[in-house]
């Protein structure tokens, strides 16, 4: 079995090895940005770098694939903060990563902070890779560049490759 959690419920070396145990082959973690002003401008748990690098290597020696989910274009996101994020998925090297645009879903407080610079009405881009608001910082080409760039740097380097064919 697989679950998704926030890396500061999961820092538990024993919960890990009991979730292990139970069956436990994957794990998806929240990370969204590497930059902690970032995350707290975007009202977001904080967590220390140290702390997520441990918990990625604890889960690899108990066998358990760990993804990780980051999000480009957070309001208070620029190109060196996003910078920083795709070199920090990078040396994490988790299993797979997931790299998405924010994106303001119908219902969500963000979503009425920022109906004001929503430029989609078409609700079939809110799909979390198309931008769909105005960045106060970042153009609609900038966001897409920048996911696309994490992908690419993320998913087309040797390490990756190797650990993936599990050739390292």
């Amino acid at each position: 079995w697989a679950c998704e959690g926030h890396p500061k419920h999961l820092l538990d070396k024993e919960l890990l090895k009991l979730l292990q145990r139970s069956g436990l082959k994957g794990l998806n973690i929240g990370i969204e940005s590497s930059e902690q002003d970032v995350l707290k401008k975007s009202r977001r748990n904080v967590f220390m770098k140290e702390d997520i690098f441990k918990l990625v290597k604890h889960c690899c020696s108990l066998g358990i694939k760990v993804g990780a989910f980051y999000v480009i274009g957070q309001m208070a996101d620029s190109k060196k903060t996003i910078n920083n994020t795709i070199r920090f998925a990078k040396a994490l090297n988790t299993d797979y990563a997931q790299f998405t645009i924010l994106t303001p879903y119908p219902g969500t407080p963000f979503y009425e902070d920022v109906k004001h610079l929503i430029t989609s009405d078409n609700w079939q881009e809110f799909d979390g890779y198309t931008p769909v608001f105005r960045h106060p910082i970042l153009t609609r080409e900038e966001l897409l560049y920048f996911k696309e760039k994490a992908m690419q740097s993320y998913y087309l380097r040797l390490r990756w490759v190797l650990g993936y064919l599990r050739l390292i």
